[in-house]
C-alpha cells in the first residue's frame, strides 16, 4: 500500500536523523490518510527530532484520539514531558503529566513487558524526583525576599504612626510612605 510505504520511508528518515525529510513525507501521509494513526505517531517523532515539541505533542494526542490502543504515543508523550521544557508550561505540572502518560502506557499495553516496565518505572521515579525538586525550588522562592532592597523582616521595629499616601500620576497606583514615630520625614535619609 502506498500510504504504508510512505510511512515507512518517513520512519527511515527519522532513524537517520533527517527529520526535515521525515516531516515532509509524513505530512503527505497524514494529508492523504488523516485517519492513519501510525502516520500521526511517526510525524510526532519527526517533529520532536527537530525540536518542534508542541507539534509533536499535538500529533501524539491525535494518534491517541484515532487509536487509543497505540500505546507508543503515551510513551512518547511521557518522554517529551520528562525531557523537554515546553513553552508556557509549569514544569511541575509537566512532570506530573509525564508520570500520567507513562502510567497510561503501562496500563493500556496489551501484554505485560517486564523489561519495558523497568525502564518506564525509572522514568517515573525520575519525574517524581524532579517534581519534588521543583516543589522545593518554589518553596524557597516564596521564602526569599521579593523586594530588591533586601529582607524587610525587621520592619516591625519601626513604629510607623505617621504616613503619607500619594498617587503616582504615571502609574495611577498609590504609594504609602512611612517613617519612624516622632521624626520629621524631611530629615530622614531614604535608602534609595
Amino acid at each position: 500500500n502506498y500510504i504504508e510505504a510512505l510511512n515507512n520511508l518517513g520512519v527511515v528518515y527519522s532513524r537517520v536523523s533527517n527529520h526535515a525529510a521525515a516531516r515532509e513525507v509524513l505530512n503527505k501521509v497524514v494529508a492523504q490518510a488523516p485517519a492513519f494513526a501510525e502516520g500521526w505517531l511517526n510525524l510526532g517523532i519527526a517533529e520532536r527530532g527537530d525540536q518542534k515539541f508542541m507539534k509533536a505533542e499535538t500529533h501524539w494526542k491525535k494518534t491517541l484520539e484515532l487509536d487509543p490502543t497505540m500505546v507508543d504515543a503515551w510513551y512518547n508523550l511521557g518522554v517529551l514531558y520528562l525531557e523537554n521544557e515546553l513553552k508556557g508550561r509549569d514544569r511541575q505540572t509537566q512532570f506530573e503529566d509525564a508520570i500520567q502518560a507513562f502510567n497510561n502506557y503501562k496500563a493500556e499495553r496489551a501484554k505485560p513487558d517486564p523489561k519495558a516496565d523497568k525502564q518506564v518505572d525509572k522514568f517515573i521515579a525520575e519525574a517524581q524526583r524532579l517534581i519534588d525538586q521543583e516543589k522545593k525550588r518554589k518553596e524557597e522562592a516564596l521564602k526569599a525576599p521579593d523586594d530588591e532592597w533586601g529582607d524587610d523582616s525587621d520592619s516591625d521595629s519601626w513604629e510607623s504612626d505617621s504616613s503619607s499616601e500619594e498617587v503616582d500620576p504615571t502609574v495611577g497606583q498609590h504609594l504609602t510612605l512611612s517613617w519612624p514615630a516622632g521624626q520629621d520625614p524631611s530629615h530622614i535619609t531614604w535608602p534609595f
